[in-house]
Order: C-alpha cells, then sequence, then structure tokens
C-alpha cells in the first residue's frame, strides 16, 4: 500500500511538472 501511495503521489507531481514545463514553452513560442 505505501508503495501504491508513493508512486500516487509521484505521478502528481510528474504531472504537474509537465504541465508546467508545456506551459512555458507555449508561452515562448507565443511570445516569439
Amino acid at each position: 500500500a505505501a508503495r501504491l501511495c508513493i508512486i500516487s503521489i509521484a505521478l502528481a507531481m510528474i504531472s504537474l511538472l509537465i504541465s508546467e514545463w508545456l506551459a512555458r514553452i507555449s508561452r515562448e513560442r507565443a511570445g516569439r
């Protein structure tokens, strides 16, 4: 159970980082 909790939290953090990264790229492209 502990592993599942850790994995779920890790996936959530990774998804947030990916969304932020994509937002930055989109902003840079729009700025250009």
